[in-house]
């Protein structure tokens, strides 16, 4: 995530390795914490483009880039 005057800003990339070290832990954590909410795929960017001023998908062979903005008051 960064900020440039006016926006805040925010990237997911799925097509890189996880870092040295990363043994997923967090993330089986997350899962459980959120297991109430839909997971039919997809919802996830349904409920970001409601609330992103604009919204970048670009799929290509090494994965997916996912580049979202906010406007800020």
């Amino acid at each position: 995530m960064w900020s440039l005057p006016g926006a805040l800003h925010c990237r997911v990339d799925d097509g890189d390795p996880p870092a040295p070290g990363d043994t997923g832990d967090a993330a089986a954590s997350g899962q459980a914490m959120m297991s109430s909410l839909p997971d039919t795929p997809g919802h996830g960017l349904w409920v970001v483009r409601q609330m992103a001023d604009q919204m970048q998908i670009l799929t290509g062979p090494r994965g997916t880039r996912a580049t979202v903005s906010f406007k800020l008051p």
